[in-house]
């Protein structure tokens, strides 16, 4: 395994390298003991997790309407569907409430595909994936934003409904996207 970058030590940004299990620092950083070398380790252990973070979403919730499937010319197919999340919290009164949120989720290929088959309005899934913002131009014409989640995994919470459902969780690895 090799890993570069830079990192923050002693509030400065450093050069970085690292190869397989030891790694090498600028010399701005100087000897250091072993000690020091497995708390660096550590360091740079997290922010590889750190960075495998970003721009990450996990969510589980209710799908809110049958999932819409659009193919285009190429072949591609787009599955666009929302997803419900609640959680309760109490209220300035101090009662109990449950507030819903809604996402826009959208799936390609092969996954798109899953989706069609086993998901309809009301269905329990688990997605992981990336938060997308794009703007496009209304019926009316004014210019509109969205934020929409570009499904990575999907998996389907509800349990077995039928015997076509041994599919329990689609990736986009499969699906081959162009991006």
């Amino acid at each position: 395994m090799k890993l570069s970058g830079m990192l923050f030590v002693n509030k400065r940004l450093q050069p970085l390298a690292i190869e397989s299990n030891c790694f090498k620092t600028d010399s701005i950083l100087g000897p250091h003991t072993i000690l020091q070398h497995q708390i660096f380790q550590k360091h740079i252990l997290n922010s590889v997790i750190m960075t495998n973070l970003v721009n990450s979403v996990r969510l589980i919730g209710n799908v809110g309407r049958t999932p819409e499937i659009k193919e285009f010319a190429s072949g591609k197919k787009k599955a666009s569907m929302s997803l419900a999340t609640s959680e309760k919290r109490k209220n300035e009164a101090g009662e109990l409430v449950t507030y819903t949120d809604w996402h826009n989720l959208i799936c390609w290929g092969k996954q798109a595909d899953v989706v069609k088959k086993f998901v309809n309005k009301g269905s329990r899934i688990a997605v992981e994936g990336k938060l997308t913002h794009r703007e496009y131009v209304g019926s009316d014409g004014q210019k509109r934003y969205i934020t929409e989640i570009l499904v990575n995994e999907v998996s389907f919470m509800d349990g077995r409904k039928d015997e076509k459902s041994s599919a329990k969780t689609a990736t986009a690895e499969e699906n081959n996207l162009p991006f």
